[in-house]
């Protein structure tokens, strides 16, 4: 795996462009995989409350189901038993909006990877610019140089 940290006086050496893929893969089956469906979960679970759709054998089931995909030792203690469980919720949350939101995860982080790629090719200047942005969208217009 290449080296993600760059000196200031290596950067007319550095593959970027290598840099940027290890970013990503690091992002990919890391973050987007095993790191971000534990916290997206809770929010997940917590609109369904709101919602008035969630009750705790459901909501347990689902965090079972999840922390057990990543492969997090806290799956077990999620148990549910013989209580019902509302199966049309679950398959919601863990088969369409978890995946859905992990897509759109990977999606921005390979937009956001390309163009911070792009903004270190010409140094770290518009790379430190677009730390003022105030959306994603800004953010990727100042990486790429087009603001």
């Amino acid at each position: 795996m290449a080296r993600i940290l760059v000196a200031e006086d290596e950067w007319d050496s550095a593959d970027l462009e290598q840099i940027g893929e290890t970013v990503y893969i690091i992002l990919d089956e890391e973050y987007s995989a095993k790191i971000w469906p534990a916290g997206l979960i809770h929010m997940l679970v917590t609109r369904e409350w709101a919602r008035g759709n969630m009750d705790y054998p459901t909501s347990r089931a689902i965090f079972y189901r999840v922390l057990s995909d990543i492969g997090d030792a806290s799956a077990a203690s999620y148990t549910v038993g013989d209580e019902p469980v509302r199966e049309d919720i679950v398959t919601k949350v863990v088969e369409q909006e978890l995946p859905y939101l992990q897509r759109r995860h990977k999606e921005n982080s390979k937009l956001a990877v390309d163009a911070l790629t792009q903004a270190f090719r010409d140094g770290p200047q518009r790379f430190n610019r677009a730390q003022t942005a105030s959306t994603f969208q800004d953010y990727l217009t100042i990486c790429r140089g087009e603001e």
